[in-house]
């Protein structure tokens, strides 16, 4: 299993602190700490400009937490509103920005983009630090110092940094050159062990679903351990008891699919400054009532993102997708929510097997559109080619391989929607994506088991490019129940051997092309673990159905 992700020596899957790549590798983290330093040796004040997302949360919460262990507190954050001002570090947020009379600002995952806004710090005397993973243009911002493992000439071996991984890498080479400076013996206090913000960067990491090579691995598995020591933040803990999940088994899934939710709907509905006040409450009460908070957010978030899925289908089928040529998508509906359409975008991209992009009606009368792509397309590219064919189509645009952002007038959503299939059909070579399902093959009924269902839930950190073990088999049902109108728990046996009964879940189920009514079922699945009353056993979690 392991050979198949790349795997080739025993070594590769030591995952101690000491195999990270070293700061010290990091050119730009060594200048950033020297400014950061200049700063906070004359006692000025650090504006954080972070993202509404997971990544952006953590990358804050990493930052000030930091920043507080190493004895400074002349530190604030601002965060862009995702219905205001837009993505990231703007020109509208200069009033704002110069409310907090800072003297340096640090962008958090943001700032690639962010020319005019940096320009106009510059022109009121405030110095900029860019922290940010998304990849470049090449007009870059005249920031006084930027740190962006993808940016040349200082690129950094690891370039699949979330903007959290930045965030702490800047905070590691802080640490070591307020050492040198003998910051730490002039203020009395001990220099922090980097590692306990871990729990934050493992979260941020996974959530931004950034591909897990062995550095991320390496960050994801020490927050992991984190966790399950009891060394968590409480509002992480919080966040995973919302959802029903024991932090002393904590998984990557865990945080991608319980927590990084709950901390995305804020951003997504309301104010992510909830999430961020959560990832920095050092109380069990605080934490527990500011998780509450958000998960009746991300009830909200459900419930929106229900109708609109629905919505999605539809215009999906009056397409005609099964006799139609089209490379790619573009949906829009005036009443769909701003907030909700990358989910969408993933949602129909899974479906459909085809790079889609959601757009929503935002305050502005702006189209906003989110983005997701499909394996073999980067999808910033094909809007780079879109902007090469017609400039200033896209207002504003950015993003990464598999997910991006953008903003255009509704006028001209026809235009784009022909030179992305353009820049698509290009980038493939003109050939569909298939919708193939790739899988570790079968199991045999007596490997389903127990131990083995731990192992594939907490025997390494599974995230993008480092798949979690997908397993496939046919299997005749035994008995099933609908519960919530949208999952399915199954008794199942492997056909051929009646006596081995396991259970199975289809969560949202109408994500599948199926007969739920049928008796066999060829199905792809991951193996989990289901807790009842004190007893464990092995659960399949499925993935894929089809009816035989």
């Amino acid at each position: 299993m392991f050979a198949q992700r790349g795997i080739t020596d025993p070594d590769e899957l030591e995952l101690s602190l000491r195999r990270l790549h070293s700061v010290n590798e990091f050119p730009a983290c060594i200048q950033a700490a020297e400014l950061l330093y200049s700063v906070m040796r004359e006692g000025g004040r650090i504006l954080l400009v972070g993202d509404y997302d997971a990544d952006g949360a953590t990358g804050v919460a990493v930052a000030i937490r930091s920043l507080h262990a190493m004895g400074y507190e002349q530190v604030e954050y601002l965060v862009p509103d995702r219905f205001r001002h837009g993505y990231g570090f703007c020109p509208e947020l200069m009033e704002e920005v110069e409310e907090q009379n800072p003297v340096l600002i640090v962008t958090v995952d943001n700032g690639m983009s962010s020319q005019a806004a940096v320009a106009e710090a510059r022109k009121r005397d405030i110095q900029v630090l860019i922290t940010d993973h998304h990849l470049p243009s090449d007009d870059l911002p005249e920031a006084d110092c930027i740190v962006n493992p993808n940016s040349p000439p200082d690129s950094f071996a690891s370039t699949a940094l979330a903007g959290v991984g930045v965030m702490f890498y800047v905070m590691l080479a802080l640490r070591q050159h307020l050492e040198k400076e003998g910051w730490f013996a002039q203020k009395g206090i001990e220099a922090p062990n980097m590692a306990q913000f871990l729990d934050l960067v493992a979260l941020g990491t996974v959530a931004d679903v950034v591909p897990l090579d062995r550095n991320n691995r390496i960050l994801v598995e020490h927050g992991l351990r984190c966790i399950r020591q009891g060394r968590g933040a409480p509002g992480i803990v919080s966040l995973l008891r919302y959802g029903r999940r024991d932090p002393r088994q904590v998984s990557s899934t865990d945080l991608a699919f319980v927590v990084a939710p709950r901390i995305n709907a804020a951003g997504r509905m309301e104010d992510i400054a909830i999430g961020i006040r959560c990832l920095l409450a050092e109380g069990r009460v605080e934490a527990h009532d500011l998780a509450e908070q958000l998960n009746q957010i991300n009830t909200r978030r459900r419930d929106e993102e229900g109708s609109m899925h629905t919505e999605a289908l539809r215009e999906v089928e009056q397409l005609s997708l099964e006799t139609d040529k089209a490379m790619s998508l573009c949906l829009y509906r005036p009443n769909w929510h701003e907030g909700v359409v990358g989910i969408i975008a993933s949602r129909i991209k899974e479906r459909c097997g085809l790079p889609t992009i959601v757009f929503a009606r935002s305050q502005d009368n702006l189209l906003k559109g989110s983005g997701r792509s499909v394996s073999g397309l980067n999808l910033r590219d094909a809007l780079v080619d879109v902007e090469q064919a017609e400039p200033g189509l896209m207002q504003r645009y950015g993003g990464h391989a598999m997910a991006v952002g953008l903003t255009l007038e509704e006028s001209r959503l026809e235009q784009f929607q022909t030179l992305l299939e353009q820049a698509v059909s290009k980038a493939l070579g003109g050939v569909r994506p298939s919708q193939t399902i790739e899988t570790d093959g079968e199991l045999a009924s007596e490997e389903l088991t127990l131990e083995n269902a731990e192992f594939a839930v907490l025997g390494h950190p599974w995230g993008r490019d480092f798949l979690p073990p997908l397993f496939e088999g046919e299997f005749e049902v035994q008995d099933r129940r609908t519960f919530k109108g949208a999952h399915t728990r199954f008794h199942l046996n492997p056909i051929g051997h009646p006596e081995r009964r396991i259970k199975a879940m289809a969560f949202s189920h109408d994500r599948f092309d199926w007969d739920p009514e049928s008796s066999r079922f060829r199905l792809v699945y991951e193996l989990s673990v289901d807790e009842y009353q004190g007893h464990r056993s092995c659960m399949l979690n499925i993935q894929h159905i089809e009816s035989l």
